[in-house]
């Protein structure tokens, strides 16, 4: 009788759940309130996890729950709360899809751009030391605060994870230029939108020119001392160095300081 009742009992709170459940997804679906995907994904972000570990010797961890939150991400936008089924087995087959087909296309050889790796390995360290700290993975709002990075920004990284994002070339990257911004403005930084376009233009120069401008402007070198590193006479690095600026003013649509442009004159 007693085992009965407990039975019951737990059915009648598995019930309960289901009712809620129902409810917040119904409320996120008329409202498109980003607090209450939020909501979903902290509830659920568990299933990330332990997915994961049932292909953790098939890739980085770290690398699988980036995916494993695209799938997620991918499941609360999809949930359809009318086909009768729980959003639990539902996430689970997106989640477990989303790695299947990330693992399945890794094998490609698809170039990404130098800022898109650099932020993704930033997320991806972000993401390990916030389970390990809280054993939780965070939210997408905890994300965009600790890499100042707008949401539509962090989701659109989580994206590139995929090697099959960036099929579009230069139209897939462009979407992710315009995705990703900074949430807020600090001082004596540049917004990180400003820093991709640096990164993308200065990545454009030839190889030489690169080692020039860096030197000069990131180690501090004279062009005297850039010559003699680079087995270069100074006429030769003083035309580099115009020439990469000129191109980088080009790419940029705007002047370069005239801080720096001062600088490389009277070097």
């Amino acid at each position: 009788m007693l085992k009965a009742s407990s039975e019951m009992a737990k059915d009648g709170e598995s019930k309960d759940r289901a009712t809620q459940e129902l409810a917040l997804f119904e409320s996120y679906r008329e409202s498109g309130d980003v607090s209450l995907r939020d909501e979903i994904f902290s509830s659920y972000q568990g299933l990330v996890d332990s997915v994961v570990r049932n292909f953790a010797r098939q890739a980085e961890r770290e690398e699988l729950l980036q995916v494993g939150y695209i799938g997620l991400l991918n499941a609360i936008e999809r949930f359809d709360v009318s086909k009768g089924f729980r959003f639990t087995t539902y996430a689970t087959h997106c989640i477990e899809g989303e790695i299947r087909h990330y693992l399945r296309d890794k094998t490609e050889t698809i170039r990404r751009p130098r800022w898109v790796r650099k932020l993704s390995s930033q997320m991806a360290a972000f993401l390990e030391r916030f389970l390990q700290t809280n054993q939780r993975l965070p939210s997408l709002s905890e994300i965009s605060d600790a890499l100042n990075i707008e949401e539509q920004g962090v989701k659109a990284i989580l994206m590139a994870r995929q090697p099959a994002s960036l099929d579009d070339g230069e139209a897939g990257e462009a979407y992710l230029r315009e995705s990703v911004k900074s949430a807020r403005l600090e001082s004596f930084r540049l917004p990180i939108e400003d820093r991709i376009a640096i990164s993308q233009a200065f990545d454009r120069l030839m190889e030489l020119e690169q080692k020039v401008i860096y030197l000069f402007f990131v180690q501090d070198f004279t062009q005297k001392e850039i010559a003699g590193k680079l087995a270069l006479s100074p006429r030769k690095v003083s035309r580099l160095m115009q020439k990469a600026l000129g191109r980088l003013r080009g790419d940029l649509s705007s002047d370069v300081p005239s801080d720096l442009e001062e600088r490389e004159k009277h070097s």
